[in-house]
């Protein structure tokens, strides 16, 4: 769980943090209004743009301690496919969320605080869903799908995981990218530029 977790807090970190916190700044600013006449996709530009190769250490650290975690387990060829893909299925509910959130600023502008808000939320990755009461395990499955990120792919790669949950994750990823993508077209288009 623990190098998962911080995995994907290496993945946050060099890949998603760098980007989404710069979204809030470009439309206050209206370099917005740039990003939108290029001809490539918005979405992708501003999801891409920026890395923090410097964060990319915690990156090996996830592994390492990944590496070293399943030294000590029965895990087979099978659970570590798994186990991958269903990380590669948390990236991007990682990815979505973040997204969401950040584009709640075509709207509010101001959101220097949803980076705290996404660290909150997430911190509770840290543990196994099974560790909180019942109600909290609900939100943290279905309403914030936090689980999904370091719960399933642990449980993937010591074969604990039931398949109606390694079904789940994916069609989560899926719908939660379905519905980010119509709110980052919805807000895009309700953006009226620095100009207007």
């Amino acid at each position: 769980m623990t190098g998962f977790f911080m995995l994907t807090e290496g993945f946050i970190s060099v890949f998603v943090q760098p980007n989404m916190s710069k979204i809030a700044e470009t439309i206050r600013t209206g370099n917005m209004d740039f990003t939108l006449l290029k001809p490539v996709d918005a979405q992708f530009n501003v999801s891409t743009r920026h890395l923090n190769v410097l964060r990319f250490p915690d990156i090996l650290i996830g592994l390492g301690l990944l590496l070293y975690a399943s030294a000590g387990l029965t895990v087979t060829a099978g659970g570590v496919l798994t186990a991958a893909l269903l990380y590669l299925s948390a990236l991007v509910i990682v990815y979505c969320i973040w997204l969401g959130l950040s584009t709640t600023a075509f709207w509010f502008v101001k959101t220097q605080n949803v980076s705290e808000l996404f660290n909150g939320v997430f911190g509770a990755a840290r543990f196994p869903v099974s560790a909180f009461p019942v109600p909290v395990r609900f939100v943290l499955t279905f309403v914030v799908p936090v689980a999904f990120i370091t719960t399933v792919p642990a449980q993937a790669m010591t074969s604990r995981l039931s398949p109606s949950v390694a079904l789940a994750s994916p069609l989560v990823a899926l719908v939660l990218w379905l519905l980010t993508r119509l709110l980052w077209r919805r807000a895009v288009a309700s953006y009226t530029s620095a100009s207007s």
